[in-house]
């Protein structure tokens, strides 16, 4: 297994990974109307690269296949935003989302922000909970079909 900055070449496969993991892991929580429309209006070739060019953004390969991936970015001067994470289906459960966290939490953007953000869908509440994330002010925030869920940082 390798973790390293994608490659230009890159996101149509980080397209199709995260095309699987939502079809997968959102069906028993969202219908399948809601699955749809984030793979149609978010997943988009364009919008990926447009996100991906202003991060860090990061995938896992399994000898040449991307089997997970994940970004951070800078909101301001002392926060950043993690987005995008993903495991394939057949990988999840392994300790692939924690190296992701842990890679984006050490990241530049990731050392210089005592606060980050990131969107959890309904079934990755409880793994961002484990790595210390808990929802932004205290309270359910939920936004874009998305809960916001933040970490704080002592610098």
């Amino acid at each position: 297994m390798t973790i390293r900055l994608i490659k230009k070449d890159e996101i149509s496969q980080v397209q199709k990974l995260a095309i699987a993991t939502c079809a997968s892991a959102w069906k028993d929580y969202y219908p399948q109307r809601s699955i749809d429309y984030v793979i149609k209006n978010d997943l988009t070739l364009e919008k990926l690269d447009s996100k991906i060019s202003e991060s860090s953004f990061y995938v896992v390969l399994n000898d040449k296949e991307i089997i997970g991936c994940g970004g951070i970015k800078p909101m301001n001067k002392t926060e950043s935003a993690i987005f995008a994470i993903f495991v394939s289906p057949l990988h999840q459960g392994k300790g692939l989302g924690k190296v992701i966290m842990e890679t984006l939490e050490n990241d530049k953007f990731g050392k210089r922000a005592n606060r980050i953000e990131l969107p959890s869908s309904l079934p990755g509440i409880p793994f961002y909970k484990k790595l210390g994330y808990e929802h932004k002010n205290g309270k359910l925030n939920y936004g874009d079909g998305q809960f916001i869920m933040e970490k704080r940082f002592k610098l």
